[in-house]
């Protein structure tokens, strides 16, 4: 005779369609998924001039998370800093008097928060159109010599940005596009006046998603 020591039946063909559909992975932009973003791709450069003194060193820091609270919809948050270091000389022609070393530092610290939808134009792109709102602080330091002179300021910038994804890898995303981005308050360290800016650039991000 045929003895059957399973210990169950074998699935059933709708059974194991639904199977496959639940472990299959979830798309980008599925509701209640958090997208992680380094959009300055932990940037740093240092810079030394043959025959002088001079340099110049940067480190920029830009990570962010955003969280689909519905299908291709996301709120977010990004946080920023910056560093920046240069050395140079400079020589009063005047009094012709010896050139004297320039120190100049700068820190930058700021965050944002941010509404997006993602677009999708194929299986392995998509447009992720976004706004935003943040705020940053600057500080300078500039020494020659002995003396020296600090200052700071504070903006409030709003941006408008619809870069494109490409989805180089499963849950793993290459983004390239264009930003505008216009302070909508900028202020000085004991000076009345603003100087608002306008900038047009074009970024780039990296991101994984879960």
């Amino acid at each position: 005779g045929y003895f059957d020591f399973r210990d169950a039946p074998p699935p059933s063909v709708d059974d194991a369609a639904a199977t496959a559909t639940d472990t299959a992975p979830s798309a980008f932009g599925k509701a209640h998924t958090f997208f992680f973003t380094d959009e300055a791709t932990l940037a740093y450069h240092s810079t030394a001039y043959a025959g002088t003194g001079a340099s110049a060193s940067s480190l920029t820091l830009a990570p962010g998370f955003d969280w689909f609270y519905q299908e291709n919809m996301s709120v977010g948050v990004s946080v920023a800093y910056s560093h920046s270091s240069t050395v140079g000389v400079a020589t009063d022609i005047v009094s012709a008097a010896s050139p004297q070393n320039v120190h100049s530092t700068g820190d930058g610290f700021g965050f944002a928060a941010r509404l997006s939808t993602n677009v999708a134009l194929a299986d392995w792109v998509s447009l992720y159109p976004r706004v935003s709102l943040g705020y940053s602080h600057s500080i300078s330091s500039e020494v020659e010599g002995t003396a020296s002179n600090d200052s700071t300021s504070n903006a409030l910038t709003g941006s408008i940005g619809a870069p494109l994804l490409f989805h180089v890898a499963p849950h793993f995303v290459l983004g390239f596009g264009p930003e505008l981005l216009g302070d909508l308050y900028h202020g000085y360290q004991g000076r009345p006046e603003q100087i608002q800016r306008t900038t047009v650039a074009l970024d780039s991000l990296i991101g994984g998603w879960l």
